[in-house]
């Protein structure tokens, strides 16, 4: 009754749910909630794979995460827009999108990249070739005339040039900009995918009953195997690999150099006020009556080496040989 109320929460905002907000409508815990809403989103990431668009298909892109912080001080602050990528965590995400008609509406596809430019390949396996393809000016989308039938429009002059517009893509990034300002808050990071993947399935569905939207999540909640990523998430269970076999051993080890590490070169009375008695090395604690354990600060019990989210559903795709 739990996941079928949470189901019911998750699909009924148009921008989307928190965990927070899920956890207390839902009466469960934020990890709960937050687990299990990601796994509603691999479901939905799953049911876009392999979606081929036809028709007039709309293609644009835009950048998120990489949120630099100013300094203190105003007269040292400088103008964020010229550094670029500075943080090296900016990914962009590029949507496709069919144009929808009055018997159906257009369905979409969206994927993340650390360049616009790296997305070709995405569009090339998911476009087909007899589709018309509208983008911006963006040099890098000239490639794609060797495959698609394509025309550019540029946004510094127009936004609208007889027909040729981007308008449904750009719908679809300020429904994303609305879940990220009004929502979530902060959807950058390994799980970008995932909150794209879920504007694109409210973008979808928007004209779907709330039957119909219920129906598809817990149709493909049913249909999806067990989640390699959310899977014993807050457990860090370790994937121990059948090439490594002695991998578990070796991180054990280089826990414990962590440990000893964060005592290097600090004074005893620095050990004590940071980490406690227990965490002096043995040859430095002070005889008594009880045997103290040396404790291992800050050092992760067992490290999560799991891949990153989502990680065996991302097919490599290699460039096109028309493409540069």
């Amino acid at each position: 009754m739990t996941i079928l109320m949470a189901i019911r929460l998750f699909i009924s905002g148009a921008k989307g749910i928190s965990s927070i907000q899920l956890a207390a409508d839902g009466e469960m815990t934020i990890k709960s909630a937050w687990v299990l809403a990601h796994k509603m989103r691999e479901a939905q990431i799953k049911n876009q794979l392999g979606r081929q668009l036809s028709g007039i298909v709309e293609i644009d892109g835009s950048t998120y995460g990489g949120y630099y912080h100013q300094v203190n001080e105003k007269a040292e602050r400088i103008d964020r827009r010229k550094l670029g990528n500075i943080t090296g965590k900016e990914m962009s995400v590029v949507v496709a999108r069919e144009r929808s008609t009055k018997d159906r509406v257009g369905l979409s596809v969206c994927t993340v990249v650390p360049h616009e430019a790296d997305s070709r390949p995405f569009i090339v396996d998911s476009v087909d070739r007899f589709a018309k393809v509208y983008a911006d000016d963006g040099s890098h989308w000239d490639a794609l005339a060797a495959a698609f039938d394509i025309d550019q429009v540029n946004h510094s002059q127009r936004y609208y040039d007889k027909g040729i517009c981007t308008n449904q893509a750009e719908s679809y990034f300020s429904r994303v900009d609305r879940m990220e300002m009004g929502t979530h808050h902060h959807i950058a990071g390994d799980y970008l995918w995932g909150y794209a993947c879920d504007a694109v399935w409210r973008e979808d569905k928007r004209r779907d009953t709330q039957r119909e939207r219920f129906q598809s999540i817990l149709t493909g909640l049913l249909g999806n195997p067990v989640s390699r990523t959310m899977k014993g998430y807050w457990q860090r269970h370790l994937e121990i690999t059948s090439e490594e076999p002695n991998l578990e051993a070796t991180l054990l080890i280089e826990e414990e150099n962590l440990a000893d590490d964060e005592t290097e070169g600090m004074s005893q009375k620095d050990i004590i006020a940071l980490f406690g008695r227990d965490a002096l090395p043995a040859q430095r604690r002070e005889s008594g009556r009880k045997q103290w354990k040396v404790r291992k600060p800050f050092a992760p019990r067992k490290p999560d080496i799991r891949p990153k989210p989502w990680s065996e559903l991302q097919q490599p795709r290699g460039l096109p040989s028309f493409i540069p």
